[in-house]
């Protein structure tokens, strides 16, 4: 009997210390997986082995346009030694970004879509589709040409980019984008600002990334205007208001602005120091005319100054369809020295009918914070 229980004991030892050992196994941490080349046939073709440099697996990158939809599944910028250089960069080391993505078309016809292109810093440095490195079927766009696609019809694919080693040095320093593609559904172009995006293609470029994309999509960077802006606050406001014309205002943003030097705004009596209000706006046009998103109004009261929209950093949908919705990011700057003076703000929002009259209005109160 005593050796029946010294073998229980011995056993129970055992079973003890296994499930200790599991624990601890189970407590490690995962290992991160390593990401594969997306595009295999850039090793074949280069007759090297290709480094991965940069990659990101969730990029976030969805644009939808008219019932078209565009998608970035995952995107990597790799290295290969032995590639082979373009005539005009010979000598320079060559880095490859590849994009994995998808369109899909689901509105009411057949679509046209435009390949879209990697933009540094105000417009300054385009960067085109090149499908140098790509095998034969594997490109979301033949011949770096538009891609057209029927009613329901769902392509996917790889999209590539060819940039120097100073190239893609000079984007750590810099703003980069991605444009939107251009789509165009049955003879009618979609009218929209909102095409480019913040994008980072090296680990160093992520946090600036993350900075752009916590602001509202206005056009002070992409259009040039403005060098430079600085988050100040951003507020909650859920209001709706109209009914032909329908305004849910989503919420408001301050942020500083530093204008380019010859930046075409409106004049102020100190442009050197800035501050913007943008209003997060949808629109439901319940009509069955189109609606032209410039009869849209704003005025900003300060004590006995007024400030007005500045389209040229404003975003959003040109015009919206009878029944459909929209999106616009309206933006009206300030002196700085006005900001500072107010701890809440009045502005008045119109829609105008096309004899200039109001058809929507609404006086809102907009808290600093």
């Amino acid at each position: 009997m005593k050796k029946v229980w010294l073998m229980l004991s011995f056993l129970s030892i055992l079973f003890i210390l296994g499930a200790c050992s599991n624990g601890e196994a189970d407590s490690e941490p995962a290992k991160k997986k390593e990401p594969v080349l997306l595009n295999e046939e850039l090793e074949r073709r280069t007759g090297s082995d290709a480094e991965i440099k940069y990659h990101n697996e969730k990029p976030n990158l969805i644009f939808e346009q008219g019932g078209v939809t565009f998608t970035v599944e995952e995107y990597q910028v790799s290295f290969a030694p032995d590639i082979i250089f373009p005539a005009d960069q010979e000598g320079e080391q060559i880095y490859i970004v590849t994009m994995q993505a998808s369109v899909e078309n689901q509105s009411e016809e057949s679509a046209v879509i435009r390949p879209p292109y990697i933009i540094k810093g105000d417009n300054e440095d385009f960067h085109y589709l090149d499908n140098s490195y790509l095998a034969d079927g594997s490109n979301l766009f033949p011949d770096t040409l538009d891609l057209s696609l029927q009613k329901g019809e769902k392509r996917t694919g790889f999209l590539e980019y060819v940039l120097s080693q100073k190239e893609l040095k000079s984007m750590e320093n810099n703003t980069v984008r991605y444009s939107t593609p251009v789509v165009t559904i049955g003879d009618e172009e979609e009218s929209s600002f909102i095409r480019d995006v913040p994008i980072a293609l090296t680990e160093q470029m992520e946090e600036g990334v993350k900075v752009q994309n916590e602001m509202y999509p206005d056009r002070s960077i992409q259009s040039g205007y403005v060098t430079d802006r600085e988050l100040l606050s951003q507020t909650s406001i859920e209001q709706t208001v109209g009914e032909e014309i329908q305004l849910d205002i989503k919420g408001a943003q301050f942020t500083r602005l530093t204008p380019a030097p010859d930046a075409p705004l409106i004049d102020f009596e100190d442009a050197s120091s800035l501050t913007a209000l943008t209003l997060d706006i949808d629109i439901k046009n319940n009509t069955s005319d189109p609606f032209n998103t410039a009869y849209l109004g704003a005025i900003l009261h300060i004590d006995d100054e007024m400030y007005f929209e500045e389209i040229l950093l404003s975003n959003g949908d040109l015009e919206i369809p009878p029944g459909k919705s929209g999106k616009f990011y309206m933006t009206i700057p300030m002196e700085d020295k006005d900001y500072q003076a107010q701890e809440q703000f009045e502005l008045d929002l119109s829609v105008f009918k096309e004899d200039g009259k109001p058809l929507e209005e609404v006086a809102l109160k907009i808290p600093k914070e």
